[in-house]
């Protein structure tokens, strides 16, 4: 199970509409109704299945229920032909004909891959994919275990398909609206500003999104190293925190829009990072550890607000005698509680971000950023 596993990557929703009071009673009716088809010879199919077992669309196994949780899978099939295997029989089925002494033009190959495609692609085994799908039913947030861009428009257009409720992906500007809402007028005055943040490159004007997420996870390096204590009047909790040497810098302007990427231990702790902070980019991803009373988490956070190698404290042994979902409920506070130490850390950038403070803390992650000279260093750049 990808939620029970040592390592989970997640992409997170708010439901924004209205639930009905009926809806969680009418959720596994309505799941069986989209329930992933039998038998299916189309090229790609999906549906919804059981949360613990790919294979069981009638949920015979285990309810959706769980506790406050909803649960259940979208499983997602589609059948591939290896290019080496179509490229062979392509080349049979052509020498046939070229041995029939047929002609063989551009429209006519065309046509003969398209038709030993087909072929193929009828006997090909279908390769299944799941992910798991967790629905809050007293807050209505919704988790799910993929961050695949094509899989999580399929699962946002599927979930509508099914229940009438529309989703709200969890990203940096959605969370700037959720944790600060009494700031939305400077919030737009923002988005239409040139350039925001430390680092001003004009690009991140026409992405406003992705720029907030980068300028947050810069400023999360920054307070991390400097050990920047929490602004007293802001709401924080004890947490510590700390970047380890994975990190992932990108942007700059339009003459060096390159990527850099750091991992393993070095000498000079993450100056190679620094050295493209110098040249206007910023945090796209990085793996951060946070200790919180008793529990420990790792996390790499991504500038569009998706979780990947998500590690939570583990989950103890569970008796014979105990709720077969006692796993699952532990399993998740702790997921709960990870994301929970996020927003805050993010709801804290925010309140700096729209506020009169924000200028002054500008002023000194810039300084940060050049304090210590960069030396000779074998840097090795990577296309976006």
């Amino acid at each position: 199970m990808a939620i029970l596993s040592g390592s989970v990557s997640m992409t997170r929703y708010r439901i924004i509409d209205d639930v009905p009071p009926e809806a969680f009673s009418e959720a596994h009716t309505k799941l069986k109704s989209k329930a992933f088809p039998a038998n299916e010879q189309e090229v790609s199919h999906y549906g919804w299945c059981n949360f613990d077992d790919l294979l069981d669309t009638e949920w015979r196994l285990s309810p959706p229920e769980k506790g406050e949780w909803l649960c259940f899978g979208l499983r997602y099939d589609k059948r591939k032909v290896p290019a080496a295997a179509l490229k062979k029989e392509l080349r049979e089925v052509i020498n046939a004909e070229i041995s029939e002494g047929r002609r063989i033009t551009k429209g006519r190959r065309q046509e003969l891959k398209e038709i030993v495609t087909l072929r193929l692609l009828k006997q090909a085994i279908p390769v299944p994919t799941m992910a798991q799908v967790t629905w809050n039913m007293q807050t209505n947030a919704v988790y799910i275990t993929t961050i695949s861009t094509k899989f999580l428009e399929l699962f946002e257009d599927f979930f509508v398909e099914t229940f009438g409720l529309h989703l709200e992906r969890t990203t940096p500007s959605v969370a700037a609206r959720t944790e600060a809402p009494d700031k939305v007028e400077a919030y737009e005055s923002l988005m239409t500003h040139e350039s925001i943040g430390f680092v001003q490159p004009k690009q991140y004007a026409e992405d406003f999104d992705d720029a907030l997420g980068r300028e947050f996870l810069t400023w999360l390096w920054y307070r991390s190293e400097q050990k920047v204590p929490a602004d007293p009047s802001i709401e924080a909790i004890e947490t510590s925190i700390e970047i380890s040497d994975r990190i992932t810098v990108t942007g700059g302007d339009v003459a060096s829009r390159f990527k850099t990427t750091v991992t393993g231990k070095c000498d000079d702790r993450l100056q190679e990072a620094r050295y493209g902070l110098l040249y206007g980019k910023l945090v796209s991803k990085m793996l951060v550890f946070l200790d919180h009373g008793d529990n420990s988490f790792q996390v790499v956070l991504t500038h569009d607000g998706t979780l990947c190698s998500m590690k939570t404290p583990k989950v103890g042994k569970i008796q014979a005698d105990d709720d077969p979902d006692a796993a699952f409920f532990v399993k998740m506070s702790y997921i709960d509680e990870c994301c929970s130490l996020i927003d805050m850390m993010f709801k804290e950038y925010i309140e700096l971000r729209f506020s009169g403070a924000w200028e002054n803390v500008s002023d000194q992650v810039a300084a940060w950023i050049n304090k210590e000279k960069i030396g000779s260093l074998e840097i090795s750049w990577k296309s976006d």
